[in-house]
């Protein structure tokens, strides 16, 4: 029987890196980092009140702190990896614009090219009669 390797790679699918993308976006997210990011805090408060001269457990407690921290920081780093790379694969190499649309400047803003009638009630060079010359 062949031994198998542990192999802690995950890589994801187009699809997967989307429902990681939608996933985030959501506010149930939010709410999931922040208790992720307070359980990490409970580590480093615990750290902070070791009582002084105890440097066992300063140590033991800087580890746990750090590992938890490493371990937060890399989960959020490879979950915003994982959803900007869906958003890159989505729009084709090109970084989407996240301001896209947001104004809405109605039918001028698909493309339209006949905006000749736009400005016909506006003269941009009036001609005055002799007339409204001489009153002037």
């Amino acid at each position: 029987m062949e031994a198998v390797a542990f192999n802690p790679v995950v890589n994801l699918t187009h699809d997967q890196r989307g429902q990681v993308a939608h996933t985030i976006a959501t506010p149930g997210f939010l709410l999931v980092n922040r208790i992720m990011r307070s359980e990490v805090d409970k580590f480093i408060i615990d750290l902070i009140n070791v009582p002084e001269g105890d440097d066992v457990s300063v140590v033991a407690k800087h580890k746990l702190s750090k590992a938890a921290a490493q371990f937060y920081e890399l989960v959020i780093s490879r979950l915003n990896f994982e959803a900007g790379l869906f958003m890159r694969e989505s729009s084709g190499g090109v970084p989407s614009d996240p301001t896209e649309g947001m104004i809405d400047l109605g039918e001028y803003s698909h493309g339209e090219d006949d905006q000749s009638g736009i400005l016909e009630d506006y003269n941009e060079d009036p001609q005055l009669s002799e007339e409204e010359l001489s009153s002037e």
